[in-house]
């Protein structure tokens, strides 16, 4: 196993040894709760192309691109214009400036197993609606994947047992654009306020603007989680550490400024739970006299609530 140049472990999914993989993510986990990963199978040009995609997109001007604006706000589809989300009041922090980027986000493509918010797709680019449908559906491949060897490493009852709990899961593809900004606004202290995320985990694609995404470490300390070329960077959410009663880490990360003016995007695969799955403390995560740090929730309860305060909807 590699380690990138701030510790995070790189993970090889070519490895032929499914529990040897399942080891390394098991450490990574109870660490940091992050890792990247290398050799996921998902197509580099395609990746490559998306960004592009939407990127021109990004590039359009405002009156274009709000014709797609998020029809409702709860469904998490479309445009989402520069500075009217805010990540604070998604952790509870209130009274601070709403965030510098803009956002657009995306849902399962046609054909999904039950009746799900339709996607709002651009014409500029003509190619960004076959590029976006065609990334969703190979990162939705590489998340089965992954919570199979989630479920090797937290030993749950079967290789399939958060698969199940997540296979009609909407899960959402967001891209964050990251203007040049010469001079934040006051308490504007980072691009993406400190955060983790509510959903079992994310796997994000970053474009090659580095000391921007900080995440901290062990020791409670901010280290620099910097694009790894041809790699997926992977952070576990509130949900996989509310199953393993805080065995595992949810990722605590932020954006800050870079060192130089510079625009950023990214793009964040939210993999979620079905509405009506019940998070629940795995009993191969309770030590004989241990006791569940955290209720049972269903998904959609839980999420609700914090989507709410990221609206402004406290």
């Amino acid at each position: 196993m590699e380690l990138s140049p701030s510790g995070i472990p790189i993970i090889d999914l070519s490895f032929s040894e499914p529990n040897q993989v399942a080891q390394y993510v098991s450490k990574a986990c109870k660490d940091t709760g992050c890792f990247y990963i290398k050799n996921h199978g998902v197509d580099l040009q395609l990746i490559e192309n998306t960004f592009h995609d939407l990127r021109t997109f990004f590039e359009q001007h405002i009156d274009y691109k709000m014709n797609f604006l998020d029809p409702n706000q709860n469904v998490d589809r479309g445009y989402h214009p520069f500075e009217t989300q805010n990540v604070n009041a998604f952790m509870g922090r209130l009274g601070l400036p709403n965030d510098p980027v803009e956002k657009i986000s995306f849902g399962p493509p046609p054909g999904f197993s039950r009746p799900v918010p339709e996607n709002t797709y651009p014409d500029i680019p003509l190619t960004l609606k076959q590029h976006v449908e065609t990334y969703y559906t190979q990162l939705r491949q590489l998340a089965e994947r992954l919570f199979q060897i989630f479920a090797i490493a937290a030993n749950a009852p079967s290789k399939d047992f958060f698969q199940e709990k997540c296979i009609e899961g909407e899960h959402i593809m967001k891209a964050n654009f990251y203007p040049k900004i010469s001079t934040p606004k006051p308490h504007q202290d980072t691009r993406f306020a400190t955060h983790t995320d509510s959903t079992p985990f994310t796997i994000l694609a970053m474009d090659d603007c580095s000391r921007s995404l900080q995440i901290q470490n062990s020791k409670g300390e901010w280290t620099y989680a910097d694009p790894v070329k041809g790699a997926f960077f992977v952070n576990l959410g509130d949900v996989l550490a509310m199953w393993t009663n805080d065995k595992w880490k949810a990722t605590v990360h932020r954006v800050v400024w870079p060192p130089k003016e510079q625009e950023r995007l990214s793009i964040a695969y939210f993999v979620v739970m079905n509405p009506d799955a019940v998070v629940e403390c795995l009993e191969s995560c309770l030590a004989p006299d241990e006791t569940p740090k955290y209720a049972n929730i269903s998904y959609k309860e839980y999420v609700t609530a914090r989507m709410n305060r990221l609206e402004g909807k406290y």
